[in-house]
């Protein structure tokens, strides 16, 4: 997990994080790719 997000929390941060997806789903769909990549930055806050 990257540490910046538990250290963020702890901090008490409570603005904006923004995800820049570079990454393409199989399928090619770049909605898609967006939508993995979101759930998987949810993924991660909640983990923190």
């Amino acid at each position: 997990m990257p540490v910046i997000l538990p250290r963020l929390k702890n901090a008490g941060y409570t603005g904006a994080v923004s995800l820049e997806t570079h990454f393409k789903a199989p399928s090619g769909d770049p909605e898609e790719s967006s939508r993995l990549c979101l759930a998987g930055l949810r993924r991660l806050i909640n983990a923190a």
